[in-house]
């Protein structure tokens, strides 16, 4: 199954891990293991999944059949949840709150 890592998800990986001395082929074979044995978490928007293999999160598209293509890597779990608490999910109220207030 062949796997295509972004570059996006390497600097992703180094920024939301914290492992800045990590070779890249190191963190590409960490997210192709996450792509491959990973459990799929919830679907997420254009035929992507939130996958998580050994508490590490990432963002995988699967195109067609057989190829997997990491878009980008959400780093460990406790990482993941502080950032959906105070990134996400604020930015998604301040969305809800102006589009209720423009059909006034």
């Amino acid at each position: 199954m062949p796997v295509n890592v972004t570059k996006h998800a390497v600097l992703q990986y180094r920024l939301r891990t914290g492992r800045q001395g990590q070779r890249d082929y190191e963190i590409i074979g960490m997210l192709h293991s996450v792509a491959t044995r990973g459990e799929k978490v919830c679907r997420k928007p254009g035929n992507a999944w939130e996958l998580q293999y050994q508490g590490l999160y990432i963002i995988a598209v699967f195109e067609g059949t057989s190829d997997i293509t990491v878009v980008t890597c959400l780093g460990t779990k406790t990482y993941r949840n502080w950032s959906r608490k105070n990134e996400i999910i604020p930015r998604y109220r301040a969305r809800r709150a102006r589009s209720t207030d423009s059909r006034r």
